[in-house]
C-alpha cells in the first residue's frame, strides 16, 4: 500500500569502501513507477566513517508506493560512468516509525516487496544488499550507463480502489456504479445526458468540479465519488428575487434561453421589458399592471412558466380626526 514517507536514513558501506559511498543524491516517489515526484535533494552527504548511518527529512510529503533512491555523486566526486557505488543501508520511515519497509533478513525478497536497481555486482542482489550480513555489507552498483545510480524499493502490492460513480435522473455516466481501479492507475467517466437535458453539475468527492460532458481521476491512491446531475436543456430554474415592485428588474435563471429574444408577459398577458438576454439569464423589468401570477417567457415553440408575487402597500397604522 502506499505510504508517506517523512524521513529516512542511509547508511555508508563498510570493508574501507567509504570514498565510494553516496554523496549527492534525490529521493523520488511513484504510485505507477513512470511519474515520479521529487521528495528530498541531498548535495554533499556528510559521511567519515564506515557503516555511518545519517537521517534525513523529506522537503515533500506523499502517498506513494515506490520510492527511488537515484544518486549522482559518490564520496570521491565521481559519478556514472566510470566508478562504482557502495550503500549499506535504507531505511524509509514515517514521522512515528523508522523503518516501514520489512526486515531485511536474508537474500531474498520478503514477497510481496521488490527491490531493484539500475546494476549489481553479481555477488549483491536485491535483499542481500541490505541484510546487515557482515559477508555482503552493502550494495554494489557498477556504472554502465550515465545515469544508472539508482535504487528502487517497492512495496509489491497493487491494491484496487473502488471509485463510485451516481447520476440523478435523466441521464447516465458511464462506467456506473462501484468501479474497481488499480492502485496509481487512472479511470476516465463519460456523462450522457438524455433528450432535451444537459449536464447542469459534476461532483467529485462532494465539490463541485462544474459542469464538463467527461471527467478523468489520475493517480488514483483512494477511494471517490462522482454523481453527475441532470438538469432541462431549456427551463427556467428561478426568479430573483420572487417578489418585486413594478419598475424593478427580476433575473430569470435558467438554461437553453438562446441568444435571440423571445417574449416575457406577467399575469394575464401584461409585456414586459426585457433588460438583457443571454443563454442562462433573461432580465426584464416588472411592467406597471402586472398582478401576481406566473411569468410566461415563450422562445420559438416553447412556453416556459414560472410563479411570481408582486409586492403591495402594507398598511400599518392610520387614524380618523375629527373635523372642529
Amino acid at each position: 500500500m502506499a505510504f508517506i514517507v517523512a524521513k529516512y536514513k542511509v547508511t555508508s558501506p563498510g570493508d574501507g569502501n567509504l570514498v565510494i559511498g553516496p554523496k549527492d543524491w534525490t529521493l523520488l516517489g511513484s504510485n505507477n513507477g513512470t511519474d515520479w515526484v521529487l521528495l528530498d535533494t541531498v548535495v554533499g552527504a556528510g559521511f567519515v566513517t564506515d557503516y555511518q548511518e545519517l537521517e534525513f527529512t523529506c522537503d515533500v510529503l506523499g502517498n506513494y508506493r515506490r520510492h527511488k533512491l537515484d544518486i549522482t555523486k559518490n564520496l570521491r566526486d565521481n559519478g556514472p560512468p566510470g566508478d562504482a557505488l557502495h550503500i549499506a543501508q535504507i531505511k524509509l520511515g514515517d514521522n512515528d516509525t523508522e523503518d516501514l519497509t520489512p526486515t531485511m533478513t536474508d537474500a531474498n525478497v520478503p514477497s510481496p516487496w521488490e527491490v531493484t536497481s539500475s546494476a549489481q555486482f553479481s555477488d549483491w542482489y536485491g535483499w542481500k544488499a541490505f541484510d546487515g550480513n557482515p559477508a555482503q555489507p552493502y550494495c554494489g552498483l557498477n556504472a554502465v550507463t550515465p545515469d544508472d545510480w539508482w535504487i528502487e524499493i517497492d512495496d509489491g502490492v497493487n491494491p484496487t480502489h473502488i471509485l463510485t460513480a451516481t447520476t440523478s435522473a435523466h441521464g447516465s455516466i458511464s462506467p456506473s456504479g462501484a468501479v474497481a481501479v488499480d492502485d496509481g492507475d487512472g479511470q476516465s467517466f463519460t456523462f450522457t445526458p438524455d433528450e432535451n437535458y444537459i449536464v447542469g453539475d459534476v461532483k467529485v468527492d462532494s465539490v463541485s468540479v462544474g459542469s464538463p460532458d467527461h471527467y478523468d481521476f489520475v493517480d488514483v491512491i483512494t477511494e471517490h465519488t462522482i454523481d453527475v446531475t441532470f438538469v432541462p436543456s431549456l427551463a427556467i430554474l428561478s426568479v430573483v428575487p420572487d417578489t418585486a415592485w413594478t419598475g424593478e428588474e427580476v433575473t430569470l435563471v435558467g438554461n437553453g434561453f438562446g441568444t435571440f429574444e423571445g417574449a416575457v408577459t406577467f399575469y394575464d398577458g401584461v409585456v414586459a421589458t426585457v433588460v438583457l438576454w443571454s443563454n442562462t439569464e433573461v432580465v426584464v423589468t416588472v411592467p406597471a399592471g402586472a398582478e401576481t401570477g406566473d411569468i410566461t417567457v415563450v422562445i420559438g415553440e416553447a412556453t416556459l412558466t414560472i410563479a411570481f408575487t408582486i409586492s403591495t402597500p402594507v398598511v400599518t397604522n392610520f387614524s380618523l380626526g375629527r373635523r372642529g
